[in-house]
């Protein structure tokens, strides 16, 4: 059983195994969880940390900065029972095993066909990825900007998959997910328009398509 579970999909969220609210006050420090969650194996060098939270500062300054955040957040992250930050000289690591990350459960259920799976990590799904962080740092926000988009696609890829493999009274909300995800993919505006016409709401695919018709020309400029 997980001793920490991390959600990172809409708003931070940390819990302990059994439910408890832990408070990571500091944003960076909020960051650095994310950035150590999605990192191959769980770790990182010390200095890439630095770089992509501290960009703007000096190399000193920065990991005097990283080493502060650190202290905090094994502090705040004690109440979990458990050391979860192994730290050395030259690398920072989450201990994954006794972690359950959201984001993670999602990239892993993405290569399964089972339809449970699937199901989980839709529900998984609350919003984009870190949707309120708000780090003040052109290079975390670069990295930001690439694992949204990435986890963006993962999660256009299992709704596809799982609109093949659901009944028609479920396509539908399926379906809607999809567009939001991507407003302007036709596959998906395609797709509910598909889920609308097979519940028997021929009137509502047609709306859809005057509707997504309508949003190809003022966005695009597309016929």
């Amino acid at each position: 059983m997980a001793v920490l579970k991390l959600q990172l999909l809409g708003g931070f969220r940390a819990l302990t195994g059994s439910g408890r609210e832990i408070v990571i006050q500091a944003k960076k420090g909020r960051a650095l969880l994310a950035i150590l969650s999605l990192s191959p194996a769980g770790g990182i060098s010390r200095e890439k940390l630095a770089t992509l939270l501290w960009s703007d500062r000096g190399e000193e300054q920065a990991r005097s900065s990283l080493r502060q955040t650190l202290t905090a957040l094994r502090k705040e992250l004690a109440v979990a029972g458990a050391n979860l930050l192994i730290t050395d000289d030259f690398r920072v690591e989450l201990l994954r095993d006794a972690v359950d990350i959201d984001a993670v459960s999602i990239v892993g259920f993405s290569h399964s066909t089972d339809v449970t799976l699937l199901r989980r990590a839709v529900d998984l799904y609350h919003g984009e990825f870190l949707a309120e962080a708000a780090v003040n740092d052109p290079v975390f926000e670069e990295w930001l900007a690439r694992e949204r988009s990435q986890i963006n696609d993962i999660m256009i890829l299992i709704l596809d998959r799982l609109l093949t493999l659901e009944q028609t009274d479920e396509r539908v909300a399926l379906a809607k997910r999809l567009v939001a995800l991507d407003p302007l993919r036709e596959a998906s505006n395609l797709a509910l328009m598909q889920a609308f016409a097979d519940a028997g709401e021929r009137a509502m695919a047609l709306q859809h398509y005057a509707t997504f018709k309508d949003l190809l020309k003022s966005e695009l400029n597309v016929q």
